[in-house]
């Protein structure tokens, strides 16, 4: 997630958004961003930081690991992402 305060990424912005007005008007601009692949590297620091925000080491969530699907795998991580975002 990320706030966009540039007018002309803004501008940029509009035509992926519908043509929304609210997109290069509004006072502030919340985008979510979203991985269309998952790397090993992706999964390998979301099991550290969810490891490190329980107290726990990478080696006790390996069935993380054990999905076919990584998506599947990240879905089953739960965690408060505003501690997550710490972690980048």
């Amino acid at each position: 997630m990320t706030t966009r305060t540039d007018p002309s990424l803004r501008s940029e912005l509009r035509p992926f958004s519908w043509n929304q007005a609210q997109v290069t008007e509004a006072s502030h601009l919340v985008v979510f961003l979203v991985r269309r692949q998952i790397e090993e590297s992706d999964l390998d620091r979301l099991i550290a930081a969810t490891a490190d925000l329980r107290g726990q080491t990478p080696e006790q969530l390996a069935g993380y690991r054990s999905a076919d699907d990584k998506h599947a795998s990240l879905a089953k991580v739960r965690y408060p992402l505003a501690e997550l975002i710490k972690h980048r």
